[in-house]
């Protein structure tokens, strides 16, 4: 039987030249979300599709955006070095990775994330710091302090948590996937339930 996965480290994954545009396109997206709300341009039940400034892992985080378009490119572009590193999961029996979502979020000082363990939907998960401050991650005990451009793949069923953020603020995406077999033993539906990545949460495609 393979040895479980746990974490792993990948450094300078993203040029700068791709890090500077994802850092200026996301600062750019909590802007026009800002304005949109102020000036009121958008229905209340289309807001989810340009983000959140409110967020329940990470309470008083700036903003926060789920399956961006840019985000899910990079899903995509990952996904085959990722699955890469992963091939001695015990559930990956020849498989493939399937990506679930991407989830963007802008931190500022004094957010904590408290100790946790990902949904079903993120079987292997993956942070990426894009632009700002350095905040380390701890998962199972163990810190990892990334560059800008790095990864960190880890098992979503592991705990994992950040202590204060002490610096202005910092951007960071973070990526989920799921194996093949994975999503068929626990019936779970491919792209954390919508019809492809690029789309907004599943329970937000309708508006009746």
């Amino acid at each position: 039987m393979s040895e479980q996965f746990r974490y792993k480290v990948l450094r300078n994954v993203l040029s700068q030249d791709l890090l500077e545009f994802l850092y200026k396109y996301f600062l750019m997206k909590r802007k026009s979300f800002r304005t949109m709300l102020k000036e009121k341009i958008i229905p209340p039940y289309l807001e989810h599709l340009f983000g959140r400034a409110e967020d329940e892992m990470v309470s008083g985080t700036d903003y926060v955006i789920y399956g961006d378009v840019a985000g899910e490119v990079i899903l995509n572009k990952l996904r085959v070095i990722i699955q890469e590193e992963v091939k001695n999961l015990e559930s990956y029996d020849g498989g493939r990775l399937i990506e679930s979502y991407s989830f963007a979020r802008i931190y500022k000082r004094g957010n904590i994330l408290s100790k946790h363990t990902d949904r079903n939907a993120c079987q292997i998960s993956v942070t990426l710091p894009i632009g700002g401050g350095s905040w380390p991650i701890y998962v199972d005990g163990v810190e990892f302090i990334l560059n800008h451009g790095d990864i960190l793949i880890y098992n979503g069923n592991l705990p994992h948590w950040r202590n204060k953020f002490e610096e202005a603020e910092c951007v960071q995406l973070f990526l989920h996937y799921n194996t093949t077999k994975e999503l068929k033993e626990k019936n779970l539906k491919a792209y954390d339930g919508r019809l492809h990545i690029g789309l907004p949460a599943h329970n937000n495609l309708k508006v009746e």
